[in-house]
């Protein structure tokens, strides 16, 4: 029985998906599938994808459209329970659906994790990292309409019926209007302060904006 869908949208991301779905191996567990959602890479992305053999279910589709789109197509094909919006500059703790667990058997919709960029923290994006983590998490309850992280996961049949909204062609955005819409419904949230995801981002200005601007127009 399959727990866990890691759905993770690629484009042109020859330089991090190997990595990003190795990572997956170190789960050791066998009640998750991974769906990769390509956007029509250009680069060497899907030949590297495909030249690995994986113990776990791996399905690949491909799609042309746009970033959320990609992404309610991935929901769409999930055959989980519970849905990983993966992306390919997270590390992922080895323990992480494990510790998934706990706060899914206790009955919460919607898991938001903890994040930081393992870089310099007197730099730009070690900075804007530790403002999201306060934005989130200052105190004991999140009172912000803005309910999305690293790692985020929440219950397919939710993600199913909610689904991301479409904002412009592969613009960025649409994720905080997808968890206020999952809020709004109703769902029971957990902040796992206990569950800290790592993001890979570059550790300077330009060399954020020339990866994001491969990967969304809208960046």
């Amino acid at each position: 029985m399959i727990k866990y869908s890691l759905i993770l949208t690629t484009l042109n991301e020859e330089k991090y998906v190997v990595n990003a779905i190795d990572q997956f191996e170190n789960f050791k567990r066998n009640d998750f599938e991974v769906i990769i959602i390509d956007g029509g890479s250009s680069d060497s992305t899907l030949e590297l994808i495909k030249q690995k053999h994986y113990s776990f279910p791996l399905l690949i589709k491909v799609d042309k459209s746009d970033l959320n789109t990609a992404r309610n197509l991935g929901i769409s094909l999930a055959k989980g329970e519970i849905v990983s919006i993966a992306t390919v500059d997270n590390l992922l703790p080895e323990n992480y659906l494990d510790r998934l667990d706990r706060y899914y058997n206790e009955g919460y919709d919607v898991v938001l994790c903890l994040y930081e960029l393992p870089v310099n923290p007197n730099i730009w994006s070690g900075a804007w990292a530790y403002a999201q983590r306060r934005l989130l998490y200052d105190g004991k309850e999140n009172t912000s309409d803005f309910l999305w992280t690293e790692g985020f996961s929440c219950r397919a049949d939710l993600a199913k019926r909610i689904k991301f909204p479409y904002i412009n062609k592969n613009a960025s955005g649409a994720e905080g209007w997808f968890g206020k819409r999952l809020k709004d419904a109703g769902a029971k949230i957990a902040y796992a302060t206990d569950l800290d995801v790592k993001h890979l981002a570059p550790p300077n200005l330009d060399e954020f904006f020339k990866e994001r601007k491969k990967r969304t127009r809208g960046a």
